[in-house]
């Protein structure tokens, strides 16, 4: 039997739900994919930018076009962290860049560079699928 007068034991350890971390995975696993667009992008300017340069110079490629893949990527850099941290202006970013890839994947007739273009676009259309979930269900300020 219970001592009535005794303080009642509680728990100081505090139990976390396996799908309590659910959520905070799923945006640092999209923050890695906007990222790992960026790096990737930055890093093939970077390491060919010897070429790139005597492309530009030559007239083969426009410093627009070059200025413009650097700052889409820097657009879906800023659209990850937003929604890392679960704010509204990340489904505009997504949205813009969503439009500049399906672009590239279009206007690209290298067949391998398609299969990674369409790959990034189904990850794309997922990131945007829960962005906008995250919306409906009001979860993003």
């Amino acid at each position: 039997m219970e001592n009535p007068y005794q303080a009642p034991v509680v728990s100081t350890r505090k139990r976390f739900k396996a799908g309590a971390f659910g959520p905070l995975l799923l945006r640092l696993a999209i923050l890695a994919f906007c990222s790992i667009q960026f790096l990737s992008l930055t890093a093939q300017l970077l390491g060919n930018w010897s070429v790139i340069s005597e492309a530009i110079s030559s007239g083969v490629i426009s410093p627009l076009r070059v200025a413009t893949g650097l700052m889409f990527a820097v657009v879906l850099m800023i659209a990850g962290v937003l929604l890392l941290f679960s704010r509204k202006e990340s489904i505009w970013l997504l949205a813009v860049y969503l439009v500049y890839q399906s672009y590239w994947f279009f206007a690209t007739p290298v067949q391998s560079a398609r299969i990674l273009g369409l790959a990034s676009l189904v990850c794309l259309a997922g990131c945007m699928v829960y962005a906008v979930r995250l919306k409906q269900a009001g979860q993003l300020r």
